[in-house]
């Protein structure tokens, strides 16, 4: 039975605040509020701070630093206080940190939230959002530069080649442009796409096995920890999709 959380629920549809939704839960935290379904579960400000700060990088690697700095941003304290409010968290999640469905551990750099997280628009976000627009689609993609001028003939060869193959790589020393062409031929066949199309920024992922994991977060699909590889290809081989790495 799927434990996906109905994001309808009029008390989701907080005015002013987006929430992150993962699983059956969502959280606030600004208010400090997590809902376990239609449930408010009790959570301390300083773990819904390092929660927070999981659920913002969701498939990276975030330092024990980073996570302290989120718990205690004016006082120093030992990391044993960090291992506390993990534990914590684990608890309320249900999570097994032998087989952790959500947060996992990384041998003395830090924590990772490996699971999909969703963006719930706050009620505000939600009455002004209008039709779907085609740049709306591209999600996670930065914005192209709207006049990119001398490269017509390549990114025509660009569009042609995504049209011809599966994979198409574009090679170059550094600085010459790759990505804003890549988005900008982006913006040209995205619409030919019946599916979401995503953008995945691999500057963030601390390590290749990570790549699976942050491409299931761009499509906002909850992929199996041991192997989201095969929850990848599992959503994907249905679907017609646009990835841009």
């Amino acid at each position: 039975m799927s434990d996906a959380l109905d994001y309808s629920q009029s008390r989701i549809e907080a005015v002013g605040e987006d929430g992150y939704a993962f699983g059956r839960f969502v959280l606030y935290p600004l208010r400090r509020v997590l809902l376990d379904g239609s449930r408010e579960r009790n959570i301390g400000g300083r773990a819904a701070a390092i929660l927070s700060a999981l659920l913002a990088r969701a498939g990276e690697i975030v330092t024990k630093e980073e996570l302290l700095a989120a718990g205690w941003p004016s006082t120093f304290v030992v990391e044993e206080n960090l291992r506390v409010q993990i534990g914590t968290l684990r608890k309320i999640l249900g999570d097994n940190p032998d087989q952790p469905r959500y947060i996992t551990s990384i041998l003395g750099r830090g924590y990772c939230f490996v699971q999909a997280v969703e963006i719930v628009p706050s009620e505000g976000a939600r009455s002004h959002s209008g039709a779907k627009s085609e740049r709306a689609s591209l999600a996670g993609m930065p914005k192209p530069i709207d006049n990119l001028v001398g490269r017509d003939e390549a990114l025509d060869g660009i569009v042609e080649l995504v049209e011809k193959k599966r994979l198409v790589t574009i090679v170059g020393p550094g600085g010459i442009g790759k990505t804003a062409a890549a988005l900008a031929a982006c913006e040209r066949v995205t619409a030919r796409f019946d599916e979401q199309s995503v953008f995945v920024d691999l500057s963030t992922v601390a390590s290749e096995e990570l790549v699976p994991l942050a491409v299931a977060t761009a499509f906002k699909i909850s992929a199996q920890v041991d192997d989201p590889l095969a929850s990848l290809a599992s959503y994907l081989k249905q679907r017609r999709a646009f990835i841009l790495l």
